[in-house]
C-alpha cells in the first residue's frame, strides 16, 4: 500500500482542489450578483467561501506533499483525523430533514467515502 500512497495523496489533493474551486462558484456569484443558485443567504455563502478556501489549501498541501517521501508520510495521521471528522460530522447531519430535502443521499455517501479515505491515511500513518 505504501508504494501507491503518494499517488493516492496526490489524487485526493486534486479532488480537494477541484472541490474547493467548485464550492467557490456560489460565493463568487453571490459577491457579484447578491445571490446565487443557493439563494440570498449571506451566512451560507460566507461559510461556503470558508470551506472552499480550506479545501484549496488542503488540496495544494497534499499535492506538494506527494512529491516528498518524508513529508507525505508525516501528513498521514493529521489527514486521517481530518477525513474522520468530515465523516463523523455527516453521520448525524445527513439524517436531518433539511439536508435530505436539499442534498438527497449525497451526504450519506460522503460518510462512507470520507471514512474510507480516513482509514487509508490511518493505515499508512500506523505503518510508518
Amino acid at each position: 500500500m505504501i508504494e501507491h500512497y503518494p499517488t493516492f495523496v496526490s489524487v485526493i489533493g486534486w479532488i480537494l482542489l477541484a472541490g474547493g474551486a467548485l464550492i467557490s462558484v456560489a460565493p463568487f456569484q453571490f459577491l457579484i450578483k447578491g445571490q446565487s443558485a443557493l439563494g440570498e443567504d449571506g451566512v451560507l455563502h460566507y461559510f461556503l467561501a470558508f470551506c472552499a478556501s480550506l479545501n484549496v489549501v488542503w488540496g495544494l498541501m497534499l499535492i506538494v506533499a506527494a512529491s516528498d517521501p518524508v513529508f507525505v508520510e508525516r501528513l498521514a495521521l493529521p489527514n486521517a483525523v481530518g477525513f474522520a471528522l468530515l465523516s463523523l460530522w455527516r453521520i448525524p447531519l445527513c439524517r436531518h430533514p433539511d439536508v435530505i430535502e436539499k442534498l438527497g443521499k449525497a451526504p450519506m455517501a460522503e460518510v462512507v467515502v470520507f471514512a474510507l479515505v480516513a482509514a487509508v491515511f490511518a493505515a499508512v500513518g500506523v505503518m510508518v
